[in-house]
């Protein structure tokens, strides 16, 4: 069985946030997407370091980038890539020797 604590669960939780964050989904989503291009592919709300941060997922060209929104300011704190790296399909020693 899972534990909840001060028996309200997850949706406890989540209200606990949202009434700590100054900042709406709205807003986080427009700073992360003025801030990179990309599809926005999930937003939530989670606690980081004691404070209250939007994760904001994109998905761009090069793979899923996630900003972190501050709750209260709405700056972008962090950003973290998971770019995937597509390598050319002509052998280095071929680009190499058309330059020749």
């Amino acid at each position: 069985m899972g534990h909840r604590q001060n028996g309200e669960g997850k949706a406890g939780r989540t209200a606990e946030l949202v009434n700590a964050s100054s900042v709406s989904i709205e807003q986080a989503i427009r700073v992360a997407s003025e801030t990179r291009a990309g599809t926005v592919v999930e937003a939530k709300l989670k606690k980081k370091l004691k404070k209250v941060v939007w994760r904001v997922k994109l998905l761009t060209e090069h793979g899923q980038v996630k900003l972190f929104v501050d709750g209260s300011s709405g700056t972008i704190i962090a950003t973290e890539a998971d770019l995937q790296y597509d390598p050319p399909t002509t052998p280095l020693t071929e680009v190499a020797e058309s330059l020749l």
